[in-house]
C-alpha cells in the first residue's frame, strides 16, 4: 500500500496497469456469465434483463468448511432466482398466489392489509427489521430564505415527525436526531432531544429571523435588498411516491399554521436528481443507506464536498468541518464515538437538513422455509441460509 501511494503519479501513466483496468471494466466482465465471478457461494446461471436473474451454488465452494462459524458462510439453496417486478400491485398479486417465496419493500399500508388476511397468514411470516438508513428533508442553504439558522429550526418544529411515523409508516419507523442510526448505540447521540412539533415555538423563531406578514396575505414575508420576499418554499419529491407525497401534505398543512407556504413539487426521478445535484431546489425529500463501518460524513456535510461531493444542501460549517476532519483520522474508537456525538449535536443545531427517521423493512417470507434470519443490513434477510422444512 505504501508503495502504491508513493508511486501514484507513475501508476497513472503505467501502460500495463491501464490495459488491465480497461480490460477489467470491459463489457464482458459486466454481461458475460463466464467472466462474472466473485468470492461468494453463488455464481450467475442466467440473466433475462428486466425479468429475472438466476444464481446457482458453486461446486466445491471454499466457504463450505466455515458454514458452522457464521451465517454468511451458509449457502444452502442450490439455486436462487430473483424476479424483477417493478409494479407493487403486481408484486402483491404474485405473493398472494405464492408465485414468489420472498417479497420485501412492501408498502406499509399493503403490509398491514396482508397481516389481516387469513390466507396470507396461513402461508407467510411477516418481518419488520429496522433498516440502516436515514430519511430527511434537504434544505438549500444557498437559498436566502433558508440561510438563517432560526428559519431552519422553525421548519424543523413544523414537521410533525411522530404523526408522520404513525399515519404514513403505520408506526414502522424509528425517529432519528441525526445521520447516525440508533442501532449504533456507542455513537448515537441519544441525549439529544429531537425537534418537537410546536407551531408556537416555530412562529417565535420565525419572528426572531425577521419574518412578518407585511401585506397581510397570511404568508410571512420580509424586505430583502428592497424587495418583499414571501416565505414560500417548494418541497420536491419523487413523482409517484405516495409516501413522500403524504409526508409533504402533512408538512404543508402544519406549516401553513405558522404562515409558511409550502408547494408540493412531484418531480420525475432523473429530473429530481439533476435539480438536487445542481443545487436548484428549496427543499427535497431524500434518504441514504448507511453501513455498519465507522461513520464518515465528509461527502455529505463537509464544505469541501459542496462543488463535487454529496453536500447538495450547501451546508457550510467550520465546526462540522473540523470535527469531520478529526474523526476521519482518529484511531481511538472511544474518542471517535465521542466526537461523532459532538458532530451530531452540531448538525442537530445547524440543520443541514431536517432529520426524520429510519424505516422498518417490510418482508414476507413463505412458511415452508426454516433458518430464516433477518438483518439490519439490506436486503434485510440472508436467503443463502434458507432451507426447506422437513
Amino acid at each position: 500500500m505504501k508503495e502504491l501511494i508513493e508511486n501514484y503519479d507513475g501508476l497513472e501513466s503505467n501502460r500495463e496497469l491501464k490495459k488491465f483496468a480497461s480490460q477489467f471494466n470491459s463489457e464482458k466482465f459486466q454481461l458475460q456469465k463466464e467472466f462474472i465471478k466473485g468470492s461468494g457461494a453463488y455464481e450467475l446461471e442466467s440473466w433475462e434483463p428486466g425479468i429475472s436473474i438466476s444464481l446457482k451454488k458453486k461446486e466445491n465452494w471454499w466457504g463450505n468448511q466455515l458454514a458452522d462459524r457464521n451465517l454468511y458462510f451458509k449457502g444452502i439453496p442450490p439455486r436462487i432466482t430473483y424476479r424483477f417486478i417493478p409494479d407493487s400491485t403486481t408484486a402483491l398479486v404474485a405473493l398472494k398466489a405464492s408465485q414468489v417465496d420472498v417479497l420485501r419493500n412492501i408498502k406499509s399500508i399493503d403490509f398491514i392489509g396482508l397481516e389481516k388476511s387469513e390466507k396470507y397468514q396461513e402461508s407467510f411470516n411477516s418481518f419488520t427489521p429496522s433498516q440502516l438508513e436515514c430519511n430527511y428533508i434537504g434544505l438549500n442553504h444557498a437559498n436566502p430564505k433558508l440561510r438563517n439558522i432560526k428559519t431552519r429550526q422553525a421548519l424543523a418544529h413544523l414537521v410533525d415527525v411522530e404523526k408522520i411515523i404513525k399515519v404514513v409508516s403505520y408506526g414502522m419507523a424509528k425517529r432519528m436526531v441525526g445521520p447516525i442510526h440508533p442501532s449504533k448505540i456507542n455513537e448515537y447521540a441519544k441525549d439529544i432531544e429531537p425537534y418537537q412539533f410546536d407551531v408556537s415555538k416555530a412562529s417565535k423563531l420565525l419572528a426572531e429571523a425577521g419574518w412578518v406578514d407585511l401585506n397581510n396575505n397570511g404568508t410571512l414575508d420580509k424586505m430583502t435588498d428592497g424587495q418583499l420576499i414571501e416565505l414560500e418554499l417548494e418541497y420536491c419529491y419523487t413523482a409517484g411516491s405516495d409516501e413522500r407525497k403524504f409526508i409533504g401534505l402533512i408538512f404543508q398543512e402544519e406549516a401553513k399554521k405558522a404562515g409558511v407556504r409550502i408547494k408540493l413539487e412531484p418531480t420525475e426521478s432523473l429530473r429530481l436528481i439533476e435539480k438536487i445535484r445542481g443545487h436548484n431546489f428549496d427543499m427535497f425529500y431524500g434518504g441514504f443507506v448507511s453501513s455498519p463501518s465507522p461513520s464518515d460524513f465528509k461527502q455529505l456535510y463537509h464544505s469541501e464536498s459542496y462543488a463535487s461531493g454529496l453536500n447538495y444542501n450547501g451546508y457550510m460549517s467550520k465546526k462540522a468541518d473540523s470535527l469531520i476532519d478529526i474523526i476521519r483520522v482518529e484511531m481511538d474508537e472511544e474518542q471517535r464515538f465521542m466526537l461523532n456525538k459532538q458532530l451530531q449535536a452540531v448538525l442537530h443545531e445547524e440543520l443541514p437538513c431536517i432529520f426524520l427517521f429510519a424505516r422498518n423493512e417490510k418482508i414476507a417470507i413463505h412458511k415452508r422455509f426454516k433458518n430464516v434470519e433477518t438483518s439490519i443490513l439490506r436486503p434485510c434477510y440472508w436467503v443463502a441460509s434458507f432451507s426447506l422444512k422437513d
